[in-house]
């Protein structure tokens, strides 16, 4: 067999993969989320770190501007991007849901896009479009930003070591945690391990949570008021009763201490704790100061 000949097989198996990509960017156009439930379903779920933010609402509670106010949000890969897009988070997005996994970064992004500026992004920074599917070197050596657009103002975004990582994001018909509140976090109980990483004030707090089943934090108003929320389930209803006295006591030893609204010592001496079957649930009130300190790296 000549060459030529042997060939016609490697190109039809590539016209293949490439038609099947294409295809199942197009099934999956059409079938994007529409709930925040169904947002955080579309993510990769195990071991992740996931995260729901509905932008309108903070907005609205007076917390963009804080947000905003973030060094994270005011480095050059950001403005770069900004100048070379014409994106700007406190004006064109809605809400945004994440899964921070050992693998990568992923968001299921709603929001206003230009996706000839953002296609223009991506050829213009050493990457690449094909099909519905584009990437770009990260920031990071090694690393790949990836995109693809879902549906009319949807986007799937994706940064991993992977060049098609954002291919992961899909919707998913598979029961999923429904955010209620205009911030949301799911926390894999292992990630409160290291104690290190935590504020100090919140280490006697983190550390009852680490043998958990699944730990929720939540953030919005309520009587007008900005508040934080818990919803831990624990493996037993003794163990959520032993984990609620924990938080409790912990919670009377910071009250001894000098109150400051802008770290965390101040924030979680004012929480209240109560036990339904094998949930504990915290509330706490969220004071402008801390959150100031927090958007300013501040926080102690």
């Amino acid at each position: 067999m000549s060459f030529s000949q042997a060939r016609w097989p490697l190109i039809a198996l590539g016209g293949v993969l490439c038609g099947g990509v294409a295809a199942w960017l197009y099934l999956a156009r059409s079938s994007f989320p529409r709930t925040p439930a169904e947002m955080i379903a579309s993510l990769p779920q195990a071991g992740a770190t996931l995260v729901y933010i509905d932008i309108d609402a903070v907005q609205k509670a007076g917390l963009l501007d804080l947000v905003a106010s973030a060094k994270t949000v005011q480095d050059a890969d950001y403005k770069s991007f900004v100048d070379a897009t014409g994106f700007e988070y406190t004006r064109d997005l809605e809400s945004v849901a994440a899964s921070f996994t050992g693998s990568g970064n992923f968001f299921v992004v709603r929001g206003k896009f230009d996706w000839p500026r953002l296609r223009s992004y991506a050829q213009t920074h050493d990457g690449v479009c094909r099909d519905e599917l584009c990437r770009a070197p990260g920031s990071e050596p090694g690393r790949w930003v990836s995109f693809w657009q879902m549906g009319a103002g949807w986007m799937a975004l994706a940064s991993s070591q992977s060049e098609s990582a954002a291919l992961d994001i899909a919707l998913r018909r598979l029961p999923a945690a429904a955010p209620d509140r205009p911030i949301w976090i799911s926390v894999p109980p292992s990630a409160l391990a290291d104690m290190k990483t935590l504020p100090a004030g919140a280490r006697s707090f983190a550390s009852p949570l680490v043998h958990s089943e699944r730990v929720v934090f939540s953030a919005g108003t309520a009587g007008g008021q900005l508040r934080l929320y818990l919803d831990v389930t624990s493996e037993s209803e003794a163990g959520a009763e032993e984990l609620r006295k924990q938080l409790q006591n912990a919670t009377e030893l910071l009250k001894k201490a000098p109150a400051n609204e802008a770290d965390m010592t101040g924030l979680l001496a004012g929480g209240a704790f109560r036990r339904e079957g094998r949930r504990v649930y915290g509330e706490w009130p969220l004071y402008k100061k801390l959150l100031e300190s927090v958007a300013g790296g501040r926080l102690r």
